[in-house]
């Protein structure tokens, strides 16, 4: 009988210790390095490094490296960048991560800068917007890029300078 109640109660610790034990693994957390760079192999500066579905993240410096801590296993890293596609990665307790991001060939849409600086789209300006291309510049014979753009867009003057 003595017997029984010892066997039934080291049961009853090992569970506990199995169940306590696996909550404290899988709360462990770690702290991420690494670099991010272009396909060519070099550093991009300012990639988004954030854990997905939470706010926790941070950005590469100037030399295309980032640090991260309180990172659990399981959890996936999302790098994100302007002009580039987007990379998941799983974490799997890699202390140090290379990520290399490959360029996103998108159009992007027109952009308007107004005088004061606000971006808007070309149709939604109240007022007429004109522009005038590379090709155009080429085409006219004038002398230097001055006389090339004279006359080309209402309201502009351009005025020659040997002053400086």
């Amino acid at each position: 009988m003595e017997l029984r109640l010892f066997s039934k109660k080291v049961k009853i610790l090992l569970a506990a210790f199995l169940f306590f034990g696996v909550l404290v693994a899988q709360a462990q957390t770690y702290e991420i390095n690494g670099t991010v760079s272009d396909e060519t192999g070099a550093p991009l500066p300012g990639v988004a490094v954030v854990v997905k579905n939470t706010t926790h993240g941070t950005t590469t410096d100037f030399d295309g490296k980032f640090t991260l801590s309180d990172v659990q296993n399981g959890q996936t890293l999302v790098f994100s960048f302007i002009g580039y596609k987007t990379i998941e990665r799983v974490i799997n307790s890699e202390a140090a991560l290379s990520i290399s991001m490959e360029p996103q060939a998108e159009a992007l849409q027109e952009v308007v800068v107004t005088a004061l600086g606000i971006k808007r789209e070309q149709k939604a300006l109240g007022y007429a917007v004109q522009e005038v291309s590379g090709e155009d510049l080429q085409k006219v014979t004038g002398v230097d890029v001055s006389t090339s753009l004279t006359g080309k867009v209402a309201g502009v003057l351009v005025q020659n300078s040997s002053d400086f």
